[in-house]
């Protein structure tokens, strides 16, 4: 399984949209391979007989020749991807064709790789018979690296069951997404679903493989790393934007899961 899922994708286009609010199309058929990964906002698709809701983390795939329904939920920013495969029946498009919802843990790894595409998004996408020699070196080493981690995951789903969908956990992680700004209790999360709190947190984990105060940190900490590089806010106003009650405990977390300090993650880490 691993080696038919980490088959190499021949990429296309890329683009990324930012705080979109509404598709052009409610529906689409593209001749290519199309995968959304999602880094803020909630969308609603449906993909052959399958369908649901995808929010950040998440990539959203749809085979060539296949009509892609989608609405925005609330204004999303994603990554639009179109790939081709050689071996369109085997491998890694079989298994993607079977599950077209793929969730990656907010890792410091994806949200660089998603913060470099993002820098890039000036570069002109390629146009058949013209190809950009910049754009086709960066993106597609950024894009590879997303697809290997996509591999990742369909091995982990193929050696063992994955967790059923769990709508109460999907409208959790929703929730999260929504008010990651904000002061947040599990408890009352707990309370609002109608669970108590070790079942929101077991339940939580075999859905998404993390714990929900995992998740919210994640969100977080990707919106604090957006802003150092993107903005020149203040660690203080950064920190009231992503739901911390001062710089010093963004900076505190920020250090502990980033491994540097937020003033030097904007001076290495800005183009």
């Amino acid at each position: 399984m691993a080696r038919e899922a980490v088959e190499m994708p021949e990429w296309r286009t890329h683009r990324y949209w930012e705080g979109k609010s509404k598709f052009l199309y409610a529906q689409d058929t593209s001749a290519t391979w199309v995968f959304f990964a999602m880094e803020e906002g909630v969308i609603e698709y449906r993909i052959g007989d399958q369908h649901g809701r995808a929010g950040a983390g998440d990539l959203v795939i749809c085979p060539p020749g296949t009509p892609f329904h989608r609405r925005i939920v609330e204004p999303a920013s994603f990554h639009a991807v179109t790939f081709t495969l050689e071996a369109p029946e085997a491998g890694a498009a079989t298994a993607l064709r079977e599950q077209p919802r793929l969730h990656l843990p907010s890792t410091v790894r994806l949200l660089e790789n998603w913060r470099a595409l993002r820098m890039l998004q000036a570069l002109p996408d390629r146009e058949e018979g013209e190809l950009e020699p910049e754009m086709t070196s960066l993106k597609r080493h950024y894009l590879l690296d997303l697809w290997l981690m996509l591999g990742q995951r369909l091995e982990r789903a193929g050696e063992q069951a994955g967790p059923s969908e769990d709508p109460l956990m999907e409208e959790a992680a929703h929730w999260l997404r929504r008010h990651a700004g904000e002061r947040v209790s599990l408890k009352a999360l707990s309370a609002r679903l109608g669970l108590t709190h070790v079942q929101l947190i077991r339940r939580f984990k075999a859905a998404y493989r993390l714990p929900p105060l995992h998740y919210l940190t994640a969100l977080r900490l990707h919106k604090a790393k957006a802003l150092l590089l993107e903005s020149d806010w203040t660690l203080e106003a950064i920190a009231a934007e992503c739901g911390y009650e001062s710089g010093y405990s963004l900076s505190r977390v920020f250090t502990r899961h980033a491994g540097l300090s937020p003033s030097a993650y904007r001076k290495h880490h800005r183009l």
